[in-house]
């Protein structure tokens, strides 16, 4: 999201038709120890890079290195070799210091984090519904923006997400540019003293989104430590948006403060999940629709996903974003241009229709 603490830290954690809205929750459980056991690949994008065993093409290794900047010492160490297994990729990970990103290539039956100088290897539950998206349609245009295009047709919105740190946007311009819907900043909380306060240029911002025509939602920074706190971040978003038609969804904007010393640091599962489950219900109550933000390894490590029925809004800034679970919105990048914007902005796709 658009806040000054976001752009640092979140980095490490991120990096066919419209699909149907969000069916149930999921979550996945860590894998401890150990090599990992191969597993038959599933139904994504990578698994044209695997065989039905697990075991990884070394042809397919060698095709995307380039693109991730991968140790010629690796791929030295596999010359002359038709294919590899899984567990002996996590050696090689772990040997030569893999990138995460080009790992998790390869490994469509768990996530792979970035864990100080090691990988984290955490397992997708097969038991809860997936998306049908499928990445090998993404279109990368000259100027970063991204395209999911399906028989030569867009199959998802062009959308951005704006705070005050974009400062005085030309909404005209922005329509005029092809965005299809924007994600505005309701408001933030301190994570130091948990005061809340109000984006400067939230009131102009959705003021001028509508009226040129955008269709909006918007989204508080949460660095609530309790329920109650977090049901006072809904009812504060929920009073500046009274008479505006928004027809996004209303957003808990859930990650790090970059910061040892912030409130929420270290907070528990049980407690971070408490905080979305009790944003989340408060703004159904009120008759809009919610949605939860986060990075994936938010969404797998530092949330229930059980007890959160509510839609997702993956940030990956990946070439080909891995999130098996369904989700709706995906933004790509922290760097995108839009005219009428000056400087960087959040580009997003959506796969559904919420208007």
């Amino acid at each position: 999201m658009n806040h000054r603490i976001h752009k640092r830290f979140l980095a490490f954690l991120l990096s066919a038709a419209l699909a149907v809205p969000l069916a149930a929750p999921a979550y996945a459980k860590t894998q401890s120890g150990g090599l990992l056991k191969p597993r038959t690949p599933g139904s994504s994008a990578q698994s044209s890079k695997t065989t039905s065993g697990g075991q990884i093409l070394v042809s397919a290794l060698r095709q995307i290195a380039g693109d991730y900047n991968v140790p010629p010492e690796f791929l030295q160490e596999i010359s002359g070799r038709d294919r590899i297994s899984q567990g002996e990729m996590q050696r090689y990970a772990a040997e030569y210091r893999l990138p995460a990103q080009y790992v998790q290539r390869f490994f469509d039956n768990y996530f792979v984090f970035q864990s100080g100088s090691t990988l984290r290897y955490v397992l997708v539950e097969s038991k809860y519904p997936k998306h049908k998206y499928n990445f090998d349609h993404l279109v990368r245009k000259s100027n970063g923006e991204v395209q999911y295009v399906v028989d030569g047709k867009s199959r998802a919105l062009k959308g951005i997400d704006v705070s005050e740190f974009q400062g005085v946007i030309d909404w005209a311009k922005v329509k005029a540019d092809g965005v299809r819907f924007a994600f505005i900043r309701v408001g933030y909380r301190g994570y130091s003293q948990g005061q809340i306060h109000e984006d400067k240029y939230f009131q102009r911002n959705i003021a001028e989104a509508t009226r040129v025509g955008i269709p909006v939602g918007v989204y508080f920074f949460s660095q609530a430590v309790s329920q109650a706190e977090a049901r006072e971040e809904a009812r504060f978003t929920l009073e500046r948006i009274q008479g505006y038609d928004v027809q996004y969804p209303v957003v808990i904007d859930m990650e790090d403060a970059g910061s040892s010393s912030a409130r929420t640091y270290n907070m528990s599962v049980r407690t971070t999940t408490d905080v979305a489950a009790a944003f989340c219900a408060t703004v159904k109550q009120a008759g809009y629709r919610p949605m939860i933000y986060s990075g994936s390894q938010w969404f797998v490590s530092r949330l229930d996903m059980d007890r959160l029925p509510y839609d997702k809004w993956l940030a990956q800034y990946y070439q080909y974003p891995f999130f098996p679970y369904q989700f709706n919105i995906w933004q790509y990048t922290g760097k995108g241009r839009v005219n009428g914007i000056q400087g960087d902005v959040d580009m997003n796709l959506c796969f559904v229709k919420y208007q």
